[in-house]
């Protein structure tokens, strides 16, 4: 899912997420948008970064 991460140093906006709040809220960080792995389960949303592996090689080098 494309996600675009927005963040404050305000303390006067709560932990559970309110939409229209977060619209009037003012000195908002935002990221670029970026491409997460995000599930929801019962009444959270979990977000979780692309996870990469690098792949190693099927076969052994040669020496020639």
């Amino acid at each position: 899912m494309l996600v675009r991460v927005s963040y404050t140093r305000s303390e006067s906006i709560g932990a559970q997420f309110d939409e229209i709040q977060n619209r009037m809220a003012s000195h908002l960080q935002y990221e670029d948008w970026s491409e997460f792995m995000v599930a929801w389960r019962r009444d959270t949303i979990e977000i979780y970064e692309d996870y990469v592996r690098k792949a190693r090689s099927l076969h052994s080098p040669v020496d020639n």
